[in-house]
This record gives C-alpha cells, structure tokens and sequence, in this order.
C-alpha cells in the first residue's frame, strides 16, 4: 500500500506530541546523560512541511531539563517574527524535578518586543521572549510552537545538540516537500553519532537518541564543527517578494546579482568626477584601488539596516554618497560603484564572518553568509576588502574573513572561492 507522505509526517509529527504523555521525572533520565551535564535535552522534535517554494510550515516542541545553575541560558526563550514568518502558537509550560507540572506561562508573561539590536538604524524584526527564574533544581520547561513563512529560502537546520555540557535523550526532524523542489542536503558530523535516517522522494527525516554531553573547551576546535548537523535548500524558493531558482552557484549568484544588486550602482557625476580627478595619472588598478578605498574610509561609517529585502540588499549607492552611512552590503556595493568608475575589477562577495572560521556548505545552494566584502583580483594576488572599517589597511585578510570559502557575486553568475590567510597583505 503506497503511504501520502504529506500524511506520513503528519502521523510523526503527532506521535512526537511527548509533552502529553513523555515522564518529565528526573528519576527517568539515565545516569549517563547527566554526567559532565548541565542541561538534559528531554525531546526536542522538528516537523517541516515545505507546501510550495512560497509556504512554509514549522512545528517545534522543546524539552529540556536544568540539572544547576550553569544550564538556566537554556530557559532563556526567544522566538523570532516578522511579516514574513508569522507566530501562530506559543505555549511553554515548566515541570518540578519528579515531572510535575508547576505553571503554564501565559501569553502577558512573554515578552514581545522589536528585534532593535542597539546598533541597526532599521529593523523591522520582531521577538517573543521568556526566562524563567528557578527556585529549585532540576527543574523542565517546554515549549511548542508552530510558524507559517513565506521565507523559503531558509529552511530551518537540525542542531540536535545546541550547546556544550548539554546531553539529549531524543531529537528527531522530520521534512516533507511538494514533489514539484529538489532538495539539496548537507549532512555534517554523523559519523561519530547513532543517527537514524530516512528518506523518500519527497521526505526526510532524521533521529538522534541518547547522546552525551560534550565536554568543551576553549582551546578547542569550534563547537559547531564537532557536532551533527543538517542544512537544506529548495531549488525554487521565495525571499521576502522575490522569487529564485538555482541548482548550482553560477544560477544562484546571477539570481543574487539580478534581484538583490543590480541597478543600486549609481553614483552622482561630482562623485565621479572627484574619483577620477584623485586616480588620474594611475595605471596600476591595484594603486586606484587603494586610493578609493581611502576615500570611502574618510567619508563612510557603518550602521546597520535591517528591513525586509533591505536586510539582503544593498541600499543606493548614491544614497551612500549622500547619507556617508551604511550597512555592510551598502559600503560595499558602494565602494564596488567607485571602484567601476576608475575602471576597477571587484565583485560582491558574501562570507560568513567571524573568529570561526565557517565556510559555505557548497552542496547547499542557498543563502548563506552572515557578511559581504569586496573582491579586488589581481595577477599577483586576491585582495578582500574590509568596506566597513574605517581603520583596517588596504588588503589586510584578518581572523574576522580569512581561510574559508566564500561566494564571489558577478554579473554571469556565483563562484565559490578561499580567501586568503590571516596576516597576508601587501603595502
């Protein structure tokens, strides 16, 4: 008997409703899980129906269980909206040590606030939050919510393991999809876990049952880079009024270049004029390149703007060049418009940026990158430009963007590449 897989994880995602009949009692937790833990991940399941490139349905239930002190970051909930992922349910509710309910949050006490980081100009981001304050050890919160997006281009991840000193008894995720998508996997860090998995031709699904914590430290390899993962992506998808379909990195970066970059180009004919005037007699791009870069560092600082397709697309640049501020992807696309009027080859790049130094997932055609930065080929070297630092010297390859791969974004289409290593510059 052929089994609608649409109904299949329908029947998973009820069966993994634990908070109505799951023994919350510390008393049922193996030994072997609380050793060297702070926190006890009780189930923790993930149940996605992706309907079309365009809807979006994620159902989450969360519990987990505060062994001390070091594990209350884990009680601090936070859920994140907007006009694009709309909150439908939201209910948490908190146990005692033997599994007994104590208090069901109710709706006044979550907080609801704008997503306002203290440094973003514009932000139209929103946050439910909630933190419990304990009286007792070991206590249970759980939660449960579901959210409807229309943002298929984010396709929520599997981290079964959120944290060190964090052991799990049970985390499954369960993904269906309409049978009209491909569905590009990344699966990272199996091999030293018990995972369980599934697929079909228009599901997936994954489990991963007890686990121990892992002991972190901060000499350490990343922690992300220890554990389990899993990344996926549609190859048509929906973001915030713009609609894509790639299937390798060339279609997707001229999806980026067409929809997200073109057209924001534009620089007033003073501007233009003053850049040529303080290039002319340079034959050297790279010698140009530096000059313009000093410019835009005399001239621009950094804010953040975050609002819808605003926080994938760069602000005018002429708008740069009247305002002296703006985000990464604006002082970039920017220095990029001036670099294109002294004749300078340089290219949009997108990066995950950080001390951790974290790659795209290159069999995931996605969106993917937390930062943009410039590109400035040359025949002797690859150049990676800091556009929102006012102080970072021409070419310096920092810890913050060094030694990973990146998307470089062209007119033609996408091109991973590695950037350079930390220290490596030329004066």
């Amino acid at each position: 008997m052929k089994i609608n897989p649409i109904i299949l994880l329908l029947y998973l995602c009820v069966q993994s409703v634990f908070s109505q009949n799951f023994d919350l009692s510390i008393l049922t937790v193996p030994d072997s899980l609380k050793q060297g833990s702070n926190a006890v991940v009780r189930f923790y399941n993930t149940c996605i129906e992706l309907e079309s490139h365009k809807k979006m349905t994620i159902k989450i239930e969360k519990a987990i269980t505060i062994l001390n002190e070091k594990g209350n970051h884990n009680a601090e909930l936070v859920f994140h909206y907007d006009k694009d992922n709309r909150i439908k349910k939201l209910k948490i509710h908190i146990y005692d040590q033997l599994g007994i309910k104590i208090k069901d949050i109710k709706t006044k006490n979550i907080k609801d606030n704008s997503a306002a980081d203290g440094f973003s100009l514009f932000n139209d981001g929103r946050l439910k939050y909630y933190k419990h304050i304990p009286i007792s050890y070991p206590y249970t919160i759980t939660y449960e919510y579901e959210k409807e997006s229309s943002n298929t281009a984010f396709i929520p991840s599997w981290f079964p393991i959120d944290s060190p000193y964090q052991s799990v008894e049970h985390s499954t995720y369960n993904f269906t999809f309409s049978n009209d998508l491909t569905i590009q996997k990344n699966e990272n860090n199996f091999e030293n876990y018990p995972i369980k998995k599934k697929y079909s031709s228009s599901s997936l699904s994954y489990q991963l049952n007890s686990t121990k914590a892992i002991n972190y430290e901060e000499s350490s390899p990343s922690f992300r880079s220890l554990i389990p993962s899993v990344k996926l992506a549609s190859n048509k998808f929906y973001l915030t009024g713009v609609e894509g379909q790639a299937s390798n990195w060339k279609e997707f970066g001229k999806w980026m270049y067409s929809n997200l970059i073109a057209n924001k180009s534009d620089i007033p004919e003073q501007t233009k004029l003053t850049i040529k005037k303080l290039v002319k007699g340079q034959d050297d791009p790279i010698k140009k390149a530096k000059i313009i870069y000093a410019f835009v560092q005399n001239k621009t600082r950094y804010i953040s703007i975050q609002v819808g397709i605003g926080g994938w697309s760069p602000m005018l640049a002429s708008d740069v060049d009247k305002l002296s501020y703006g985000d990464c992807k604006a002082l970039t696309n920017y220095t990029k418009a001036l670099m294109d009027v002294a004749n300078v080859e340089s290219y949009y790049t997108a990066v995950y940026a950080g001390e951790e130094r974290r790659s795209m997932k290159n069999d995931v055609i996605s969106v993917q990158g937390n930062h943009v930065f410039l590109y400035v080929p040359s025949k002797e070297k690859d150049y990676w430009l800091e556009c929102t630092s006012q102080k970072v010297p021409f070419g310096y390859q920092g810890t913050f963007t060094d030694d990973r791969d990146v998307l470089i974004i062209k007119p033609e289409g996408g091109e991973i590449k590695h950037t350079g290593i930390h220290g490596h510059f030329q004066k």
